[in-house]
């Protein structure tokens, strides 16, 4: 097994980093996946308002992290089954109110 010197590891991590963060790529438009987790997450986060939580207390009662329950209601996670469960229980709704298009 090759060890990487600091200097070519550095390098490596600098070119690799130039092609996924290059401004010359194209923009695309968002996927049919990140617009349900989009509407996924506005959904969430009205339930929650609706029953008068914080994102901290949806995270307690879903057994979730604070940072995981703001990532899903701003669309930038794409939650687990389990973790729909969690939140459908936490929040007392049905999935359908929940999931887009269900």
């Amino acid at each position: 097994m090759q060890i990487l010197s600091d200097c070519h590891l550095r390098r490596t991590t600098a070119f690799m980093s130039s092609l996924f963060f290059s401004s010359n790529l194209p923009v695309r438009e968002p996927s049919e996946l990140h617009r349900q987790q989009k509407a996924f997450g506005a959904n969430v986060r009205r339930e929650r308002n609706l029953n008068g939580f914080t994102q901290a207390r949806l995270a307690e009662l879903a057994d979730l992290t604070l940072r995981n329950v703001q990532r899903i209601e701003a669309g930038e996670m794409n939650a687990l089954m389990t973790t729909v469960v969690r939140l459908r229980h936490a929040l007392g709704c049905s999935a359908d109110k929940l999931i887009p298009g269900a």
